[in-house]
């Protein structure tokens, strides 16, 4: 079984990527928030919405988690940067550039290495 835990960028300034528990208040448009719990402090923080991604459950040759929105290349088989995202319609992640999709493999994971992350990278630089 897989761990089921979230990151994103803090709201707070000075404050970078918090994992965690993602929570979603919603009492009317004007109070919605979003926020990352940390189960080992507790803390609750603010983050931006769009920066929220699932961690895979997988790891990149180097030991680092893989979460959805992070950029990886597939060496030495591919030097295309490939973006993590999540398929709704098909209940998994999956790996998407110039309109390719792969499926994403633990088998894999010896090869995948992180490279960012579509929230701080432009994909221009990793070209």
């Amino acid at each position: 079984m897989r761990t089921i835990k979230f990151r994103a960028l803090s709201m707070c300034k000075g404050e970078r990527w918090l994992y965690g528990d993602v929570r979603h208040y919603n009492r009317n448009p004007k109070t919605e928030k979003w926020t990352i719990h940390d189960p080992y402090t507790g803390i609750e923080t603010d983050v931006e919405p769009e920066t929220i991604g699932q961690f895979t459950g997988l790891y990149d040759k180097n030991g680092k988690e893989i979460y959805e929105g992070d950029i990886i290349s597939l060496n030495p088989r591919n030097h295309k940067p490939l973006i993590v995202f999540w398929n709704d319609r098909m209940c998994n992640f999956l790996l998407v550039n110039d309109g390719s999709v792969v499926d994403i493999y633990k088998d894999d994971e010896d090869h995948y290495n992180i490279i960012g992350n579509i929230h701080e990278t432009k994909m221009e630089d990793k070209k």
